[in-house]
């Protein structure tokens, strides 16, 4: 697929159906709601081979609102979709549903729809806002006065949203590095070029943030979400099998770049236990990946 033809090709839509027999809100019952939610990427394997379908799943949601058990009731018809459906809903949390005003176990009907054909979030929008912002941010250094740094830290806080809703809302994964490589510096996007064909790296985005702006007044969250963003790359990257020996090299020494690269830039943000590099016997370093529950 070419990475120039896409913007976004995900469709997802959650469709509530059935909750401790019930979704009806009544005067003793109210039903779960999505506390907060994992990214959600399109699996690599599946786009490139244009798999759609809709996967229904019935989900377990205990007492604390975290999910004790996903089940596959109605398969999208290919087994990549299912998994990528299931892992999702694990890593949801929700408020747990309530009976007579106490937490209570609950059950619930969920479809998420793969869909290549529906785009959802414009990446080109988002390229163009963050630039524009940059535009206003060269025009503001111009000008001197006491509303300046208020200005400068509205249009930071800006470039943060966006970053903030491209890595929630962008799906493709195809073509997820390229709109990353227009809105970081070209130098960063130069240094990591040789893999923007492989896995996303959304973790690049707060790392440009810090490096343009490094009297933030919050940087400490920044790094929070460089790190949280982090993980998820590397729980896609384990989740999505590769075939054949090089691909599985090249697999391997992205994650021990990304390893090295934490290292020598944030030595204080740990990507224990997330990322852990052994070295054995075999073709290559063994990595492994360990789930951050």
């Amino acid at each position: 697929m070419n990475k120039y033809l896409c913007i976004t090709i995900v469709g997802l839509s959650f469709i509530f159906m059935s909750c401790a027999g019930n979704l009806e809100v009544t005067r003793d019952f109210t039903p779960p709601t999505i506390k907060e939610q994992p990214r959600m990427l399109y699996p690599k394997s599946a786009q490139e081979k244009s798999y759609t379908g809709d996967s229904k799943v019935v989900i377990v949601i205990s007492e604390t609102g975290t999910v004790n058990k996903v089940d596959v009731v109605e398969s999208s018809g290919f087994d990549v979709l299912d998994e990528a459906a299931v892992e999702y809903c694990k890593g949801l949390l929700f408020y747990p549903a309530q009976r007579y005003g106490k937490p209570v176990y609950s059950r619930m009907e969920m479809e998420i729809k793969f869909d290549l054909s529906e785009p959802v979030w414009s990446a080109k929008y988002y390229v163009y806002a963050v630039k524009d912002c940059y535009v206003r941010l060269e025009e503001l250094n111009q000008f001197a006065g006491n509303n300046i740094n208020v200005e400068r830290n509205e249009i930071e806080n800006e470039i943060l949203n966006w970053h903030n809703e491209f890595v929630q809302n962008m799906t493709d994964v195809v073509n997820f590095n390229f709109y990353v490589g227009q809105v970081i510096s070209p130098e960063l996007s130069a240094e990591w070029k040789n893999d923007w064909n492989t896995w996303p790296l959304s973790f690049l985005l707060y790392h440009d943030f810090i490096q343009r702006f490094p009297d933030y007044d919050s940087l400490a969250e920044i790094k929070i979400r460089l790190r949280n963003s982090l993980k998820e790359d590397i729980q896609y990257i384990e989740n999505n099998i590769v075939e054949g020996a090089n691909a599985q090299i090249g697999k391997a020494k992205l994650l021990i770049r990304i390893k090295r690269f934490m290292d020598d830039n944030y030595p204080d943000v740990s990507t224990e236990p997330y990322l852990k590099l052994e070295s054995g016997p075999g073709y290559f370093n063994k990595i492994l990946i360990s789930r951050v529950l």
